[in-house]
């Protein structure tokens, strides 16, 4: 099978299943064509006085690009705490709100604590 955008031959089941290669997949989500109508899914991990902690669950959009509806969830009730959240590479950043308004995003760090990403290998043999 091959990518239903450049054509290129797919070799990930991943890809396969979506029709669309890495690049093209990248390519699609950053023009806003390739996410779900459903909304980010996420769990909370942690919560205090301070910051709200939660984890994406990857189902539905991103938290990263449904950061407006996850705002309006966690902050009702809750607000100006801190919102950090771990994406699917593991990053910790924040979203930064004010009374319930995304304004942006910002590196996390978790009382100084900062998460980084593990990468396993660095073969790309197949990542079509």
């Amino acid at each position: 099978m091959n990518c239903r955008i450049c054509k290129k031959p797919l070799k990930n089941f991943q890809s396969v299943k979506l029709g669309l290669g890495p690049v093209c997949r990248l390519s699609e989500a950053m023009q806003g064509n390739l996410f779900s109508d459903t909304h980010a899914e996420f769990t909370v991990l942690s919560e205090c006085e301070d910051y709200i902690l939660i984890k994406d669950s990857n189902s539905g959009k991103s938290v990263t690009n449904d950061a407006e509806y996850v705002v309006n969830t966690l902050a009702h009730g809750n607000g100006n705490k801190k919102i950090f959240y771990i994406d699917s590479m593991g990053i910790l950043d924040e979203i930064s709100h004010k009374n319930g308004e995304f304004k942006n995003f910002l590196p996390g760090s978790l009382n100084g604590a900062f998460l980084k990403p593990k990468y396993e290998g660095n073969s790309h043999d197949n990542l079509y």
